[in-house]
């Protein structure tokens, strides 16, 4: 198990007469794949980043953005991605940065906006059809996930397949835990469980 999904597993699970104590990982990064990505890549941003802002990167998302008044830190790392001309807007804890529409530009903004966040965990929304421009991003990240939704398990297997041994499946969240995720608030029951559901077996 690596270093980011064992810090998943212990966001929500404490051992048996273990102290709850908060889980520090050093700039985690992750990947969410899938149409629904967006709500699920907010909802591990912000389970990874307990308490600062956090960052999400989308590329193709369908709906609007999910606004709510954003914390001091979300401002201030929102106004830092927007002097290297970037797409970053903030709400609640989150930072959300629209990436470009050409797959290449967008994999060199998500680049970008991952050196810039310094401590703050970076998570990438992939909702539209996996480009190779972004195999190269792929790879580089601590985890994958596949946002399932309403693709065949036999879609999803040769997704994860293409991914490699650091993807793992995850169902999408309801319509009110991914405005909750996405508006920057907090990751509901389900949006957990949903994030949860990336641990190896």
């Amino acid at each position: 198990m690596t270093a980011l999904l064992d810090a998943i597993a212990r966001v929500f699970v404490a051992p048996a007469g273990a102290r709850a104590e908060p889980v520090a990982v050093a700039a985690p990064s992750a990947a969410v794949c899938g149409p629904d990505a967006e709500g699920v890549a907010a909802a591990l941003a912000l389970t990874l980043g307990a308490r600062g802002p956090v960052v999400v990167c989308s590329w193709a998302a369908a709906g609007r953005r999910a606004g709510v008044p954003a914390t001091m830190g979300a401002r201030r790392l929102a106004a830092s991605l927007q002097g290297r001309g970037l797409d970053a807007a903030a709400t609640g804890r989150l930072v959300l940065v629209r990436l470009d529409e050409d797959p290449h530009v967008a994999a060199t903004e998500a680049g970008r906006a991952a050196a810039a966040a310094g401590d703050s965990p970076v998570v990438t929304a992939i909702c539209g059809p996996r480009e190779p421009a972004f195999d190269e991003l792929l790879a580089r990240q601590d985890v994958t996930v596949v946002a399932a939704g309403e693709t065949s398990e036999e879609l999803v297997r040769l997704g994860l397949a293409a991914l490699g041994d650091r993807a793992y499946a995850a169902p999408s969240l309801g319509a009110a835990a991914s405005w909750a995720a996405r508006a920057g608030l907090w990751a509901t029951p389900s949006a957990r469980r949903a994030v949860t559901a990336a641990r190896p077996g």
